[in-house]
């Protein structure tokens, strides 16, 4: 059967050959001082053990074309040529590029095109880390896979169907008693102390804090800007509560020489809490003193939980700072 012009060939190569059949479609045409004469560019669209799957592949491309140098990309190309572009902050872009090559390493050199639901579950059911680790491998995924769908390049985005546990373990947080407050007071002289005070005060991530610059701190409008955060809505900029404002003052003029595994291991030690429980403290304060809970999201660096919140609800910073005043241990 003769196949229409400009439709592309399907030859049979030579040999004994796994797939031998080979399907190439023109790209154009070029000319050819040697003939004298334009001839026709040509691109291998893939190989293939029959000839009617060679022949349904040349029905599918004439059906919906799409670029062959981005179809023949591996999974580590393309991933190489989004990954500064995906909707995400800096260093939750790193966090995506560690993981990339961490543990998608298996599906690199894979073809884009070849790519399929079974390879991808495969690769969530072959690692062993927690809910949060396979919660970033399948975000890498879906970004890659809308890409590739969107751009014709695979069918669909396959990421769609590929499951995992979705219950995350519920850890068991403990918040700070009045008591364990009034004694870290006492030793606020000590830096590792008053950052523990700093956090149940400001409610921040405890690597927000450590990653601020002293320009960070601004002391005459008494805020605190967070310019390194895991998403745009941590990203912010907040007061500085009246209560903890000289001990905030104080890290500006000379910053924390301690570091997170430092401070990690004396929290846990020591305060007998993790840095996180700051966080849980804070929020229940909020709560029981009835704050309203897109400004406990707006200070902590929470995506608010509504349309209305997210887009049409403007918060001033005297709303926020008559807010965080209000929590005192």
């Amino acid at each position: 059967m003769r196949l229409p012009n400009g439709y592309g060939s399907v030859t049979k190569l030579s040999g004994k050959r796994r797939k031998p059949y080979i399907a190439r479609i023109t790209t154009g045409s070029e000319y050819d001082p040697v003939k004298d004469d334009y001839v026709q560019k040509r691109a291998v669209l893939g190989y293939y053990a029959k000839k009617s799957e060679a022949l349904e592949a040349l029905a599918q491309y004439s059906k919906s074309p799409y670029s062959i140098l981005e179809s023949t990309m591996t999974v580590k190309e393309l991933w190489d040529s989004i990954k500064n572009n995906v909707d995400a902050s800096e260093n939750r872009k790193v966090v995506y590029d560690r993981v990339f090559n961490k543990y998608m390493i298996n599906l690199h050199d894979m073809k884009i095109r070849d790519v399929k639901t079974k390879h991808l579950q495969q690769v969530l059911d072959d690692c062993d880390k927690g809910y949060s680790t396979k919660t970033n491998i399948r975000v890498v995924m879906n970004h890659i896979f809308r890409y590739a769908a969107q751009n014709d390049l695979v069918e669909k985005n396959y990421t769609d169907y590929v499951k995992f546990e979705q219950e995350q373990t519920i850890l068991q947080r403990e918040i700070f008693t009045d008591d364990e407050i009034k004694d870290m007071w006492k030793k606020s002289d000590l830096d590792e102390y008053a950052l523990a005070i700093i956090l149940l005060h400001q409610g921040m991530r405890i690597k927000e804090f450590m990653d601020l610059s002293p320009e960070d701190i601004n002391l005459e409008d008494r805020t605190i800007t967070i310019r390194q955060a895991k998403n745009k809505y941590s990203e912010r900029t907040i007061p500085i509560n009246d209560a903890v404002f000289d001990l905030v003052a104080r890290f500006k003029d000379h910053p924390l020489t301690l570091t997170r595994p430092q401070y990690y291991h004396f929290s846990k030690k020591i305060l007998g809490h993790t840095p996180y429980d700051t966080r849980h403290t804070f929020a229940t304060k909020c709560t029981s003193l009835q704050i309203q809970p897109v400004i406990i999201q707006r200070l902590m660096g929470h995506k608010p939980d509504s349309l209305l919140e997210n887009v049409y609800v403007h918060l001033s910073m005297k709303e926020l700072s008559d807010a965080i005043n209000q929590v005192r241990f």
